[in-house]
């Protein structure tokens, strides 16, 4: 990836450095990237699911609990103070990415090759 043009500043320390918006796509990886949204109950439903997908060319990842979504002013550079919200012990329904070579990663979570699994509230191919 290259960066393009740097259109804003952020605040390090006492100083404002400039920051890209922007990414360039040099080269398209072999991948795709799907998002899982599934009802879990548990951790262990949760585990159970991203455990159907040992062994595959790819990877997995409860983006539940990796991704911080972030407001636009803090995006942009400009942190504040929020309200706290407070964290559920568990929140059942978890968005899992999936990398992999092809669709064909995704017959794991299939019921007999035609509809997904209980526990599958939707899939989408991001790329």
């Amino acid at each position: 990836m290259s960066r393009r043009d740097s259109q804003r500043a952020r605040r390090l320390g006492e100083h404002d450095r400039a920051v890209f918006d922007e990414l360039l796509v040099l080269e398209r990886s072999r991948y795709g990237t799907w998002e899982i949204v599934a009802d879990c109950p548990s951790a262990t439903e949760r585990d159970a699911l991203v455990a159907r997908f040992d062994g595959i060319d790819g990877e997995i990842e409860d983006w539940t609990e990796s991704i911080r979504h972030l407001c636009a002013q803090c995006s942009l550079g400009e942190p504040h103070e929020h309200e706290r919200e407070e964290e559920s012990a568990w929140q059942r329904t978890r968005r899992i990415g999936l990398a992999a070579i092809d669709e064909s990663a995704l017959r794991r979570i299939r019921r007999l090759a035609v509809m997904w699994r209980p526990e599958i509230v939707s899939v989408e191919r991001l790329r």
